[in-house]
């Protein structure tokens, strides 16, 4: 024997659906709005990635520039000292040379 539903079964059973539905497009619909604001903070933490290694690498630049230049200073300083070494053993042996000749 079939179980029928009355009328007003059926329109209880259908305004509890349409309640349930209604509340469950309303939190689709607030998710929605809750996702396109996590795309926008996504795109803006992207960008502020982006910048930063621009910085990061700018700053890289200057800092191995910075840690160049008491390398560079130590070989001029070095290549001076043995400038002068070369020209005082020149003078000594050109000096006895013509210290010899007189």
């Amino acid at each position: 024997m079939a179980d029928y539903v009355t009328h007003d079964e059926y329109e209880g059973r259908e305004r509890l659906c349409d309640e349930r539905f209604a509340r469950d497009k309303h939190q689709i619909d607030e998710n929605k709005t809750l996702l396109w604001e996590m795309r926008e903070c996504t795109l803006k933490l992207a960008q502020m990635i982006q910048r930063h290694d621009k910085e990061l690498e700018e700053q890289e630049r200057r800092l191995t520039a910075i840690e160049q230049k008491p390398a560079d200073t130590w070989g001029k300083l070095k290549i001076a000292f043995l400038t002068a070494l070369v020209s005082g053993v020149a003078g000594y042996v050109v000096s006895a040379i013509v210290a010899a000749a007189k």
